[in-house]
């Protein structure tokens, strides 16, 4: 909305723009017009190619921030081939200090199957199901249903790339990561380590299916 031409701006003086990856061509254009005399300052965790050019050209200034907030921790990210036995490792593990977990699945045809797969090993444990094909506001109902506690898992699509932030969550799985580009692994992973806990990014690849340019991709992260 704050895009749009009937959007007048008066005394202007800076700008900015949060997850700057994710806004098109026609916004960029907008943000153009807009900047003319304007101090910007863009934030994202994954820069597109462009902006990154940029800054490693000297044309814009570039800050790196390495270190966690204050109390929290970095991430412990682990790479490694897919198996229900990791699965229960990590989820136990969650489930052993009273959190919650992320599981995702890079498409909706297999989270059936990941839901018959977790009913088999916690049978006891409640899982919400979130992804985009839901009705209307479904899946908002259930990660705010998931934020209060009612269930211990979350099987999700990339639904939950972005503006979920829920505390008691540390531990994320992400099957079938070689799926995935390297943007979306960073957003993922980000998802986890908002509290004071040691938090954990499972990217569990197949690996009939990985490249080599997605191994290279997984040992980035």
């Amino acid at each position: 909305a704050l895009l749009s031409k009937g959007v007048p701006y008066r005394n202007l003086g800076l700008l900015v723009v949060d997850e700057e990856q994710r806004f098109g061509v026609k916004q960029k254009e907008r943000l153009k017009l807009i900047c003319s005399g304007v101090d910007v300052l863009t934030l994202s965790a994954t820069p597109i190619p462009r902006t990154l050019q940029m800054s490693l050209s000297g044309i814009r200034d570039t800050s790196t921030i390495r270190s966690p907030p204050p109390m929290r921790k970095p991430t412990v990210s682990i790479v490694d081939a897919f198996s229900d036995s990791i699965v229960q490792e990590a989820i136990q593990r969650e489930l052993d200090r009273g959190g919650q977990c992320f599981y995702v699945l890079p498409r909706i045809a297999m989270l059936d199957e990941a839901m018959q797969m977790l009913n088999k090993l916690f049978p006891d444990m409640k899982v919400g199901m979130a992804h985009g094909r839901l009705p209307p506001g479904e899946a908002e109902k259930t990660v705010e249903r998931f934020a209060e506690g009612d269930f211990k898992v979350l099987l999700a699509t990339t639904v939950i790339e972005n503006g979920v932030d829920i505390p008691t969550v540390n531990t994320i799985i992400i099957q079938n990561a070689q799926s995935y580009g390297m943007s979306t692994l960073y957003q993922l992973r980000g998802r986890v380590g908002r509290s004071d806990l040691q938090a954990f990014a499972y990217f569990l690849h197949n690996d009939v299916s990985l490249t080599e340019q997605a191994a290279a991709r997984l040992q980035a992260t």
